[in-house]
């Protein structure tokens, strides 16, 4: 009896001093943001944050809410700092904004050029949000025109950019997942410079942002990823092109699989193509210092697999299939040199890390050009080599025309 007593004290005790979830929020009193664009303007900020709107979002079972509301609202304000304008959102939004399910973060195109670190210092900062969204620029617009487009198929234009842009990195190369740990350590590492992607609104842009644009079988303005920025420090200064961009992910190995088009095989027709799949590449850089002179030398390997054949040519014969991997390696060479020429000539910095490959090669060379590191960059000599093993011909052996 006594034992059973003072097992009933101690539960007592236990729950008078459980406390619970003291600091737990209810899902009806939160708003919650899949997205933050952010805008230069005259005296500060203007920012645009994305919400969703729970009861337009399909449930579990496959039924969306009632009403014809919008799946998701753009709600913007103007303010001095980025802080004390998320703050002043809370003048239009009814719920507390929740930012721990953030999935984009857009840049508008002037607000990058102007420069992105007193914005990025908020968004490392914030404890209430997570750092595994993505970050991206606004490409000859604002990122409040961005966030206030209608998509197809993803309701949620901020999980429409997201999968897009996981996609497009994983399955055609011109474009670069950039989160902010990557994006802090670029900014402020003297080894390389930070490279983001560009995405743009194609079509009618002043149709973006009514509900009719998703209700046609065609959009007439569409969300599209082109092109990646280069910056210097936290600037942008100007844009690689798709093949460019091709050339600055092969370079620093995050090709992981892509579509290559060779026109020199299909000797008979200059119009016809033979298609081939990147399925797997790797990237080394070794530097080295030669006669005083830095000297980059960057292997790119991989394997390819044959996709398509539009003209009459003989799978089965090796000479043949040595001179479609002879063009594939050219192919990715030449975009390759063409990246790291417009790097060299045009933009003037090194965004492939080829002062890193040279601090790990030579530190006390590195020590003493680290702070003119752009100058020596313009003068740096690379050496490109690229061995691609074509390993399969698709299901078929030789092209349907032979």
């Amino acid at each position: 009896m006594k034992r059973l007593f003072i097992m009933s004290l101690m539960i007592i005790v236990v729950l008078l001093t459980t406390s619970g979830c003291w600091n737990r929020r209810e899902l009806t009193d939160l708003a919650i943001a899949s997205a933050i664009g952010i805008d230069k303007t005259e005296n500060g900020y203007q920012v645009s944050v994305q919400i969703i709107n729970p009861g337009q979002i399909a449930t579990a079972g496959g039924q969306g809410g009632g009403g014809d509301d919008s799946p998701v609202t753009t709600y913007y304000d103007e303010g001095e700092t980025l802080f004390e304008t998320l703050r002043k959102l809370t003048k239009q939004v009814p719920r507390k904004i929740y930012y721990s399910h953030l999935r984009m973060v857009v840049f508008g195109e002037d607000m990058a050029r102007d420069g992105i670190s007193k914005t990025v210092d908020f968004l490392s900062r914030d404890h209430e949000m997570r750092s595994d969204f993505y970050i991206v620029i606004a490409r000859e617009t604002n990122a409040y025109n961005i966030l206030s487009t209608y998509t197809s198929l993803e309701k949620i234009p901020a999980n429409k950019m997201f999968s897009t842009l996981e996609n497009s990195a994983q399955v055609w190369a011109a474009t670069g997942k950039v989160r902010l740990a990557q994006l802090i350590s670029e900014i402020t590492s003297q080894g390389t410079s930070l490279v983001l992607t560009g995405i743009r609104i194609e079509g009618e842009k002043e149709k973006r942002d009514i509900p009719e644009n998703v209700l046609q079988i065609t959009q007439v303005a569409n969300l599209k990823y082109d092109g990646m920025g280069v910056f210097k420090e936290d600037r942008l200064i100007g844009w690689l092109n798709e093949e460019e961009s091709k050339g600055y992910n092969y370079t620093i190995g995050k090709v992981k699989s892509t579509v290559i088009k060779l026109q020199n095989i299909c000797k008979d027709n200059e119009d016809e193509n033979l298609g081939i799949e990147v399925v797997k590449t790797d990237a080394k850089m070794k530097g080295k210092v030669q006669q005083g002179q830095p000297k980059i030398d960057l292997m790119i390997k991989g394997e390819a697999n044959v996709s398509e054949v539009e003209c009459y040519i003989d799978l089965m014969n090796n000479q043949t299939m040595e001179e479609i991997q002879n063009e594939t390696n050219k192919t990715i060479k030449k975009n390759v040199e063409e990246a790291i020429k417009k790097a060299q000539t045009e933009y003037k910095i090194d965004i492939f890390g080829f002062g890193e490959a040279m601090y790990r090669s030579n530190p006390q060379y590195w020590r003493e050009v680290k702070d003119n590191w752009d100058q020596e960059f313009e003068n740096l000599t690379i050496n490109v080599h690229v061995d691609m093993s074509i390993e399969r011909v698709g299901t078929i052996d030789n092209p349907i025309k032979r």
